[in-house]
């Protein structure tokens, strides 16, 4: 399973396909005071995953 950084999610779906596991999209938000707000919209537990941000 792998999971896009806020830009990354060309290079996470070419790394998926390649390796041949589920690409899974999280939900972003910066707030007004730069903090970032990351969501996993999908269920990880007991699964192995990587997070590809450049």
């Amino acid at each position: 399973m792998i999971f896009n950084g806020s830009r990354s999610t060309t290079l996470g779906e070419r790394i998926a396909k390649e390796l041949g596991v589920k690409f899974e999209n999280v939900t972003t938000r910066i707030f007004p005071d730069g903090e970032t707000y990351v969501r996993i919209n999908s269920r990880v537990e007991g699964e192995k995953a990587i997070i590809v941000q450049t």
